[in-house]
């Protein structure tokens, strides 16, 4: 049973990541993304993300798809933090939170490693 996930897609929006829940943006190319390593590295490598027009990133347990023009994940960039109980993945808005500190706690095994951050934040 999922509990309940409220997504405030038009502050998202504002913040410059155009993305849709549960349906395509475009009909073009997709990169459909699913899982937290696969995810991972899918948002982490821009020369591959720049092949495609739209990304989905699958929810967990039936949860809706996240679906993202590529364009507005070149520009901010994101990291997976992991899933709500709902489903929906969580991301990370590189340039919004590198100003300050990062602390990010997890259970063990419950999410990916990121090697270098800042080189992920870099390209």
């Amino acid at each position: 049973m999922h509990r309940e996930f409220y997504l405030d897609v038009e502050r998202i929006r504002a913040q410059g990541l155009c993305l849709s829940v549960g349906k395509r943006l475009t009909r073009r190319r997709l990169l459909r993304l699913k899982g937290h390593e696969q995810i991972a590295k899918g948002l982490s490598d821009p020369a591959s993300l720049a092949e495609f027009t739209e990304v989905e990133i699958v929810g967990l347990n039936g949860a809706p798809s996240l679906f993202i023009l590529v364009e507005s994940l070149l520009h901010s960039r994101q990291v997976i933090l992991g899933f709500h109980v709902s489903g929906c993945p969580i991301l990370l808005g590189c340039t919004k939170a590198m100003p300050g500190h990062i602390l990010t706690l997890g259970l063990t095994q419950s999410g990916v490693v990121v090697e270098d951050f800042q080189d992920l934040i870099a390209r």
